[in-house]
């Protein structure tokens, strides 16, 4: 009969390399998701936040197109980042 608690418990692995200690450390999953979830909110306001205040003066194209360059570049390392430890 369920409880309604999970049956298991979801934990990260953390590399530590601190001499002493184990080679790896429980981290709750929780924190990590809480991290990334602040991460991607941050990385979409920036995406309207800058354009129309810091680069709002900005005539030339470069500057803008220099943004959204480093702005593609970050996300996908980011997402590339958050996904790589997905099982089936």
């Amino acid at each position: 009969m369920s409880t309604g608690k999970p049956e298991f418990e979801e934990k990260s692995l953390t590399h530590v390399s601190v001499a002493g200690k184990p080679e790896f450390e429980e981290k709750s999953l929780s924190h990590v998701r809480i991290g990334w979830v602040i991460w991607c909110c941050i990385l979409v306001l920036s995406g309207f936040i800058v354009p129309f205040t810091l680069l709002s003066d900005v005539a030339s194209a470069a500057g803008t197109f220099l943004y959204w360059a480093v702005y593609a570049i970050v996300a996908i390392i980011s997402i590339f980042t958050m996904t790589r430890s997905w099982r089936d």
